[in-house]
Protein backbone atom coordinates (compact mmCIF):
# COMPACT_ATOMS: atom_id res chain seq x y z
CA UNK A 1 0.00 0.00 0.00
CA UNK A 2 1.37 3.59 -1.00
CA UNK A 3 2.54 6.26 1.62
CA UNK A 4 -0.73 8.31 0.93
CA UNK A 5 -2.91 5.50 0.75
CA UNK A 6 -1.62 4.90 4.62
CA UNK A 7 -2.08 8.39 5.85
CA UNK A 8 -5.32 8.35 4.21
CA UNK A 9 -6.60 4.94 6.19
CA UNK A 10 -5.42 6.89 9.22
CA UNK A 11 -7.29 9.84 8.78
CA UNK A 12 -9.74 7.89 8.24
CA UNK A 13 -9.78 7.42 11.69
CA UNK A 14 -8.48 5.07 14.22
CA UNK A 15 -5.00 5.14 12.50
CA UNK A 16 -3.47 1.87 11.40
CA UNK A 17 -0.71 -0.37 10.38
CA UNK A 18 2.12 -1.17 12.45
CA UNK A 19 2.64 -0.61 16.29
CA UNK A 20 4.59 2.32 17.51
CA UNK A 21 8.10 1.66 19.01
CA UNK A 22 7.87 3.21 21.99
CA UNK A 23 9.10 1.45 24.67
CA UNK A 24 8.21 3.35 28.13
CA UNK A 25 6.67 1.71 31.23
CA UNK A 26 3.12 0.05 30.69
CA UNK A 27 0.90 0.79 33.95
CA UNK A 28 -1.39 -1.80 35.14
CA UNK A 29 -4.80 -1.97 32.80
CA UNK A 30 -7.46 0.67 34.16
CA UNK A 31 -11.00 -0.87 34.68
CA UNK A 32 -13.67 1.04 32.61
CA UNK A 33 -17.42 0.04 33.18
CA UNK A 34 -19.72 -0.22 30.71
CA UNK A 35 -21.93 3.01 31.92
CA UNK A 36 -18.66 5.20 31.76
CA UNK A 37 -18.69 3.84 28.21
CA UNK A 38 -22.31 4.51 27.59
CA UNK A 39 -20.89 8.58 28.55
CA UNK A 40 -17.94 8.42 25.74
CA UNK A 41 -17.94 9.40 22.09
CA UNK A 42 -15.29 6.57 21.88
CA UNK A 43 -15.33 3.86 23.79
CA UNK A 44 -12.14 2.02 25.21
CA UNK A 45 -13.69 -0.91 27.20
CA UNK A 46 -12.04 -4.16 26.83
CA UNK A 47 -13.72 -6.70 24.09
CA UNK A 48 -15.14 -3.78 22.47
CA UNK A 49 -15.71 -4.10 18.91
CA UNK A 50 -16.25 -2.12 15.76
CA UNK A 51 -16.80 -3.35 11.95
CA UNK A 52 -16.50 -0.94 9.13
CA UNK A 53 -16.77 -1.36 5.23
CA UNK A 54 -17.00 1.02 2.05
CA UNK A 55 -14.03 2.54 0.49
CA UNK A 56 -12.24 1.07 3.09
CA UNK A 57 -12.88 -1.99 4.85
CA UNK A 58 -11.03 -3.19 8.58
CA UNK A 59 -12.15 -4.02 12.23
CA UNK A 60 -10.85 -2.79 15.97
CA UNK A 61 -11.13 -4.60 19.08
CA UNK A 62 -10.27 -2.73 22.44
CA UNK A 63 -7.41 -4.82 23.94
CA UNK A 64 -8.22 -2.72 27.46
CA UNK A 65 -4.65 -2.50 28.09
CA UNK A 66 -2.20 0.75 28.79
CA UNK A 67 0.38 2.22 27.48
CA UNK A 68 2.56 5.17 28.67
CA UNK A 69 3.62 7.54 25.60
CA UNK A 70 4.74 10.88 25.64
CA UNK A 71 3.79 10.86 29.17
CA UNK A 72 0.26 9.68 28.83
CA UNK A 73 -1.65 6.67 29.35
CA UNK A 74 -2.97 5.38 26.25
CA UNK A 75 -5.65 2.64 25.61
CA UNK A 76 -4.32 -0.37 23.07
CA UNK A 77 -6.35 -1.14 20.22
CA UNK A 78 -5.85 -4.35 17.63
CA UNK A 79 -7.37 -3.58 14.46
CA UNK A 80 -7.45 -5.94 11.47
CA UNK A 81 -7.44 -5.07 7.48
CA UNK A 82 -8.03 -8.20 5.32
CA UNK A 83 -6.01 -9.78 8.12
CA UNK A 84 -3.20 -7.95 8.59
CA UNK A 85 -2.80 -7.02 12.05
CA UNK A 86 -1.32 -3.58 13.65
CA UNK A 87 -1.98 -1.76 17.09
CA UNK A 88 -3.49 1.79 17.73
CA UNK A 89 -3.31 3.95 20.91
CA UNK A 90 -6.57 6.21 22.37
CA UNK A 91 -5.85 9.03 24.99
CA UNK A 92 -9.27 10.35 26.42
CA UNK A 93 -9.10 13.28 29.04
CA UNK A 94 -11.86 15.86 29.81
CA UNK A 95 -13.93 15.07 26.57
CA UNK A 96 -10.84 15.04 23.93
CA UNK A 97 -10.55 12.23 22.13
CA UNK A 98 -6.39 11.91 20.87
CA UNK A 99 -5.41 8.92 18.53
CA UNK A 100 -1.41 7.63 18.16
CA UNK A 101 0.33 5.44 16.01
CA UNK A 102 3.00 4.47 13.79
CA UNK A 103 1.93 4.60 9.99
CA UNK A 104 3.89 3.05 7.25
CA UNK A 105 6.10 5.64 5.52
CA UNK A 106 5.34 8.33 7.28
CA UNK A 107 6.47 7.78 10.82
CA UNK A 108 4.33 8.44 14.40
CA UNK A 109 1.51 10.30 14.06
CA UNK A 110 -0.46 11.76 16.60
CA UNK A 111 -3.71 13.81 16.30
CA UNK A 112 -6.69 14.72 18.68
CA UNK A 113 -9.72 14.17 16.64
CA UNK A 114 -12.39 15.61 19.03
CA UNK A 115 -12.97 17.62 21.38
CA UNK A 116 -16.61 16.90 22.68
CA UNK A 117 -16.54 20.23 25.04
CA UNK A 118 -16.00 22.12 22.15
CA UNK A 119 -18.74 24.11 20.65
CA UNK A 120 -20.13 24.58 17.27
CA UNK A 121 -17.61 26.30 15.06
CA UNK A 122 -14.93 25.72 17.32
CA UNK A 123 -11.39 24.11 15.96
CA UNK A 124 -7.78 23.19 17.04
CA UNK A 125 -5.04 22.10 14.74
CA UNK A 126 -1.65 19.90 14.80
CA UNK A 127 1.08 20.63 12.80
CA UNK A 128 3.78 17.81 11.91
CA UNK A 129 6.49 16.92 9.56
CA UNK A 130 5.49 14.20 7.18
CA UNK A 131 7.55 13.04 5.09
CA UNK A 132 9.99 16.11 5.13
CA UNK A 133 6.98 18.46 4.72
CA UNK A 134 4.78 20.13 7.31
CA UNK A 135 2.01 19.52 7.50
CA UNK A 136 -1.39 20.77 9.52
CA UNK A 137 -4.57 19.25 10.59
CA UNK A 138 -7.39 21.30 11.68
CA UNK A 139 -10.00 19.87 13.14
CA UNK A 140 -13.43 21.98 13.27
CA UNK A 141 -16.35 20.91 15.26
CA UNK A 142 -19.44 21.37 13.14
CA UNK A 143 -22.48 19.98 14.79
CA UNK A 144 -23.65 18.43 17.75
CA UNK A 145 -27.08 16.70 18.58
CA UNK A 146 -27.34 15.37 15.70
CA UNK A 147 -29.24 12.11 14.77
CA UNK A 148 -27.16 10.39 11.41
CA UNK A 149 -28.42 7.29 9.85
CA UNK A 150 -26.01 4.89 8.79
CA UNK A 151 -26.53 1.85 6.63
CA UNK A 152 -30.26 1.70 7.86
CA UNK A 153 -29.54 2.21 11.62
CA UNK A 154 -30.30 5.54 13.57
CA UNK A 155 -28.24 7.23 15.77
CA UNK A 156 -28.24 9.73 18.32
CA UNK A 157 -26.63 12.31 19.93
CA UNK A 158 -24.08 12.39 17.29
CA UNK A 159 -21.17 14.41 16.98
CA UNK A 160 -19.66 16.32 13.38
CA UNK A 161 -15.87 17.05 13.10
CA UNK A 162 -14.34 18.50 9.63
CA UNK A 163 -11.14 18.04 9.47
CA UNK A 164 -9.02 19.90 6.47
CA UNK A 165 -5.21 19.16 6.01
CA UNK A 166 -3.22 21.08 4.13
CA UNK A 167 0.92 21.26 3.14
CA UNK A 168 2.79 24.25 3.98
CA UNK A 169 5.41 24.96 1.24
CA UNK A 170 7.19 28.06 0.27
CA UNK A 171 4.45 30.14 1.95
CA UNK A 172 1.95 28.32 0.05
CA UNK A 173 -0.74 25.95 1.84
CA UNK A 174 -1.86 22.99 -0.77
CA UNK A 175 -4.69 21.21 0.31
CA UNK A 176 -4.63 17.35 1.03
CA UNK A 177 -7.89 16.56 -1.25
CA UNK A 178 -11.28 17.76 0.00
CA UNK A 179 -11.88 18.14 3.88
CA UNK A 180 -13.00 15.05 5.43
CA UNK A 181 -16.44 14.45 7.86
CA UNK A 182 -16.44 12.24 10.77
CA UNK A 183 -19.47 11.80 13.22
CA UNK A 184 -18.99 10.07 16.04
CA UNK A 185 -22.33 8.67 18.47
CA UNK A 186 -22.80 9.01 22.01
CA UNK A 187 -21.78 5.44 23.43
CA UNK A 188 -20.77 4.11 20.09
CA UNK A 189 -17.88 5.96 18.76
CA UNK A 190 -17.23 6.92 14.92
CA UNK A 191 -19.93 6.16 12.72
CA UNK A 192 -19.11 7.23 9.33
CA UNK A 193 -16.23 8.91 7.57
CA UNK A 194 -16.94 10.68 4.23
CA UNK A 195 -13.53 11.07 2.59
CA UNK A 196 -13.88 13.17 -0.18
CA UNK A 197 -12.70 12.10 -3.13
CA UNK A 198 -11.91 8.70 -1.77
CA UNK A 199 -15.30 7.98 -0.93
CA UNK A 200 -16.91 6.89 2.63
CA UNK A 201 -16.70 4.20 5.36
CA UNK A 202 -19.44 3.07 7.57
CA UNK A 203 -19.60 1.78 10.84
CA UNK A 204 -21.51 -2.25 10.19
CA UNK A 205 -21.66 -3.67 13.45
CA UNK A 206 -20.34 -2.96 17.04
CA UNK A 207 -20.15 -4.44 20.42
CA UNK A 208 -19.46 -2.37 23.35
CA UNK A 209 -18.40 -4.37 26.29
Amino acid sequence: MTTTKNLLLWLAFLCVFTACSDKEEDPAPEETTTAAAGLDYFPTTAGSTWSYEGDLTYSYKSLGTKKVINGKSYTEFEQNQNGTISTIYVFKEAGSYTLYTAVAGVGNIELTVLKENEPEGGSWSTTTVINGLTTRYTYTLVKKGLTKTVLGKEYKNVIQVKLATVVLFQGMEIPFDQPFNYYFAKGVGQIMSELGSSGTVSLKSYTIK
